[in-house]
């Protein structure tokens, strides 16, 4: 050894050691991880999007540690416990808390995941891991392999610019919303909505490069706006537009359902009323949809370019295309879909609302085509049969409960009064009737005259006395009724068919026994 080397300060170096003997006793038998979607990051917490399948070759029962990670959107791994016995093969679905940073990916990407496990053997710490490169799609990616479902992803009433616009114009026309009362008031929600977007300047752009009628086979990559681009791009294809309107609906509480059409997909929009209601308000069979136990409108939105009832009327047209069996196979109701497909959407520029002074007009002339319709129905079901046949209580009944219910309390109360006069029917149901067609225009005086008169010929019927009590205490003369006492009679009236039935403003209404065979479900 040469003494004259002059030696530098001692080194350490620490070493990290690991026993893993040439085949590891636990081993990864094989990984699937499928393509993931930015826009469904949410719904990898819950919803399996990979698997991993773990093999056991020792001769001892081994206690495993898993964990995954897709590096660049998870903060923390996934970690899962696994016990397999000898010999046993134990497949592990993967999830992922992934971050919402995710939405910002534009184009497609690949990202790097890793699979690790850690067990003990011979007294060390074994470690085996196992990578792979995911395929992340951008936002607004999705593959449509679950019907029209997929899309339910976008529709985000939430989103802080499609409450705003929603609520701009129905705040505008909160009136004109309660022209026909409660069976006509989501109808007429639809049709403010509709015009706001008319207004807007949203036009329908089909993808000429993919249509829908090719991409809902799922081989292809299709591409959804969120509705807040939509409104601020003011052009889009029939899913974007779809979605789009579908979003303003649910923010304004109206229900909606996602029709998956042989060429596109389009709107069924929820009228509020249950499908035995549906004679409350009377319009031709063929522009509804009766779809679970509720009654629908269907709705081409990409008629955007004409009025409401125009693309009302398409909608119609295009679900006359398809059998009974086929409404219910390619329907799915949003409020389902959203089970699978959480909405999420990227943070965005809210975009302006139009002033609702310049589609009220719109509004106006859509009010007035609606009436017509529903006139045209009243004429047809009730008014030329009763002609006919003046003697029809149970029918003159019926059309006094449609005219209470669309607000046209003029008409319920004339035809009421003709009905008194002519002495038919059961006068307790008429002068109830009468009662709350006046209640409900104002008149709280003349309807408890009437309110009074019907419990005066049907002293013990409590739903006639809360009616009374009701109209009572608006006027000042009683204190208000306990509420354990209305729980009560409607309690009553729910247990028994003694023909008592509430309606959506508290009253009760006194139908005869034929009516309410005529009203239940079906």
């Amino acid at each position: 050894m040469d003494r004259d080397l002059v030696y530098s300060d001692t080194i350490t170096v620490e070493l990290d050691v690991y026993f893993q003997p040439t085949l590891a006793s636990v081993g990864i038998d094989s990984l699937h991880v499928q393509e993931l979607f930015a826009s469904s990051y949410r719904d990898y917490e819950t919803r399996p999007f990979g698997a991993v399948w773990v093999a056991n070759h020792d001769a001892d029962t081994m206690q495993v540690d898993l964990s995954f990670q897709l590096l660049d959107w998870m903060r923390r791994p996934f970690r899962q416990q696994l016990r397999l016995a000898p010999g046993e093969t134990r497949r592990a679905d993967i999830t992922a808390k992934l971050e919402e940073t995710i939405l910002s990916l534009n184009e497609a990407d690949t990202s790097p995941a890793r699979i690790d496990l850690s067990f003990a053997a011979g007294g060390d710490t074994v470690a085996v891991r196992r990578s792979v490169d995911v395929v992340v799609h951008e936002q607004g990616a999705v593959r449509w392999m679950d019907g029209a479902a997929p899309a339910a992803a976008f529709i985000t009433p939430t989103d802080p610019g499609i409450a705003d616009f929603a609520g701009e114009g129905l705040r505008h026309f909160a009136d004109e919303v309660e022209v026909f009362g409660r069976p006509g008031n989501y109808l007429s929600k639809a049709m403010v909505l509709f015009e706001a977007l008319h207004q807007h300047g949203i036009r329908y752009l089909e993808d000429a490069s993919q249509p829908y009628a090719t991409r809902r086979e799922g081989s292809v990559i299709d591409h959804i706006q969120y509705p807040a681009q939509t409104l601020r791009s003011r052009t889009g294809d029939c899913d974007d537009l779809t979605v789009l309107y579908a979003s303003l609906l649910e923010s304004a509480g109206v229900s909606t359902a996602l029709v998956d059409f042989p060429e596109h997909v389009f709107l069924l929009v929820d009228t509020g009323l249950l499908r035995w209601e549906a004679y409350r308000l009377p319009l031709e069979d063929r522009l509804t949809v009766v779809y679970g136990d509720r009654l629908w409108i269907p709705v081409e939105i990409t008629r955007i370019d004409g009025s409401f009832h125009q693309a009302w009327r398409a909608g119609a047209h295009e679900m006359a295309k398809l059998s009974a069996v086929k409404q219910r196979q390619r329907i799915t109701l949003t409020a389902d879909a959203w089970a699978r497909y959480t909405p999420a959407a990227p943070t965005q520029v809210v975009t302006p609302s139009p002033d609702p002074s310049a589609y009220a007009s719109a509004v106006s002339v859509g009010h007035r085509s609606l009436q017509s319709l529903i006139d045209a129905q009243v004429d047809e079901r009730y008014l030329l049969p009763l002609r006919d046949n003046p003697s029809n209580d149970e029918l003159r009944t019926r059309l006094l409960k449609v005219y209470v219910g669309l607000a046209a309390y003029d008409k319920a109360i004339e035809a009421a009064l003709d009905f008194l006069i002519d002495e038919r029917g059961d006068g307790a149901a008429t002068n109830n009737h009468l009662g709350i067609a006046y209640f409900l225009k104002g008149e709280t005086q003349q309807a408890t005259l009437h309110f009074k008169q019907a419990v005066a010929a049907r002293p013990d019927d409590e739903g006639l006395q809360r009616n009374l009590k009701h109209a009572l205490w608006t006027l000042g003369r009683i204190d208000r009724p306990a509420q354990d006492e209305m729980a009560a009679v409607a309690s009553v009236s729910e247990s028994q068919s003694d023909g008592l039935e509430t309606s959506a403003e508290g009253f009760y209404w006194l139908s005869t026994a034929v009516e309410r065979d005529a009203a239940k479900p079906e």
